[in-house]
């Protein structure tokens, strides 16, 4: 993955040594569908998925309508998780995908940026990109995975 969040166990390690392995591998695959779905609710609410702070309007959402990272929806489409021994990260593997995460300024290494804008051409030096945070880990996580009724019925509560 290009740019990823990963999500760590310590908090229920122990839990986790009490369940079978079959068990813990379900149990992490709801974790994987959880912070895809944490991601989906960004896109949705175009915000901050760990503060809630609202993104800057894009100029395209600003020019054209719509929502501010959704004008083809490949990025919110390439938000994937993947296990790998116990971690858990979930991200895209979409090179932008980093730079709306972290925010960046962009210059033309040679004359001019272009693209095109409401079917104009524009020509400009520099492009700020502000940071839109659609990847994280909100403060109310283990209560989302353990406040599950269907993983309380599961699994239990740690």
């Amino acid at each position: 993955m290009s740019y990823s969040v990963q999500y760590d166990f310590t908090q229920v390690s122990r839990y986790f040594d009490s369940l079978g392995i079959n068990a813990i591998t379900e149990l992490k695959d709801h974790i994987g569908n959880e912070l895809v779905a944490v991601s989906m609710e960004a896109f949705e609410n175009e915000a901050d998925p760990e503060t809630g702070k609202k993104w800057p309007v894009s100029n395209r959402a600003d020019l054209q309508g719509g929502k501010t990272l959704s004008d083809t929806g490949k990025l919110k489409q390439s938000i994937a998780y993947d296990i790998s021994g116990s971690d858990i990260k979930a991200g895209t593997p979409l090179v932008y995908g980093r730079i709306h995460m972290t925010g960046e300024n962009i210059k033309a290494k040679k004359g001019y940026l272009k693209f095109k804008i409401n079917g104009k051409f524009v020509q400009i030096k520099e492009l700020k990109i502000p940071q839109r945070r659609f990847l994280g880990v909100p403060k109310d996580f283990i209560n989302r995975i353990f406040g599950n009724p269907a993983i309380q019925n599961r699994f239990g509560a740690p």
